[in-house]
C-alpha cells in the first residue's frame, strides 16, 4: 500500500505538469467545415510511381490544394491540373517545405480534434478500414514555443505559426523546393 501511495505521489506532479497544446482562435472565425479535415495516411497514399509514401503521416482532403504532413518538420503543398483529354498529361505541382536552423526540431504531427468520420481504402497496394480523419494537425515545438498548425476553413486549407510566451519569431527559417511532375 506504501508503494502504490508513492508512485501515484511522484506521478502525480507529472500529470499536473502535462498540457495540451494551445489551439488558436481562426483569425476570421471560420467554422471547421464537416466537408474538409485531415486524414491519417493508413498506407493509401502514393507517390508519382505508385509506390506507397511511407514518409506521409497526414494528408488534408476538402481544398484544391493538398498538403500532406511528412516526418521531421515537413509539409508538402501539391496543386494537381488535371486534363479532360487523355491524351494530354496531368500536371501535379509541388512545393516541399522544411522548418530549419539551429534552434529547429525535427517533429512529426500529431492529430487533434476527431472528426465524424471513418474511411476505407481498397486498393492494390493498401487495404486499411476504419481509417480516422481529424479538424487538425499540430508540429509541437518546430522551434521553442512555437507551434505549426494546419486545418481548414471555409476556403481551404490553414497554415498557422503559432507563438506562445518565450517565442523568439526570428528564430522561423524555411527552406523549400519546389517542382513540377
Amino acid at each position: 500500500m506504501k508503494s502504490l501511495l508513492l508512485v501515484v505521489l511522484v506521478m502525480m506532479p507529472c500529470a499536473l505538469c502535462a498540457q495540451a497544446p494551445y489551439i488558436q482562435p481562426d483569425f476570421y472565425n471560420d467554422p471547421l467545415p464537416e466537408h474538409a479535415g485531415v486524414t491519417v495516411n493508413a498506407g493509401q497514399t502514393a507517390d508519382e510511381f505508385g509506390d506507397p509514401a511511407s514518409q506521409v503521416i497526414y494528408y488534408t482532403e476538402g481544398g484544391k490544394i493538398r498538403m500532406f504532413m511528412l516526418k521531421n518538420s515537413t509539409m508538402a503543398f501539391t496543386l494537381a491540373t488535371m486534363d479532360t483529354l487523355p491524351a494530354t498529361p496531368d500536371t501535379i505541382r509541388s512545393l516541399h517545405m522544411r522548418f530549419i536552423g539551429e534552434a529547429s526540431s525535427l517533429v512529426d504531427p500529431i492529430a487533434y480534434g476527431v472528426r465524424n468520420l471513418k474511411q476505407n481504402f481498397h486498393m492494390a497496394h493498401c487495404n486499411a478500414t476504419g481509417v480516422e480523419s481529424y479538424y487538425r494537425v499540430i508540429y509541437e515545438n518546430v522551434y521553442p514555443f512555437i507551434d505549426v498548425h494546419v486545418y481548414h476553413g471555409l476556403y481551404g486549407e490553414k497554415l498557422a505559426i503559432v507563438m506562445r510566451p518565450g517565442a523568439d519569431p526570428q528564430m522561423c527559417c524555411l527552406n523549400s523546393r519546389g517542382r513540377t511532375v
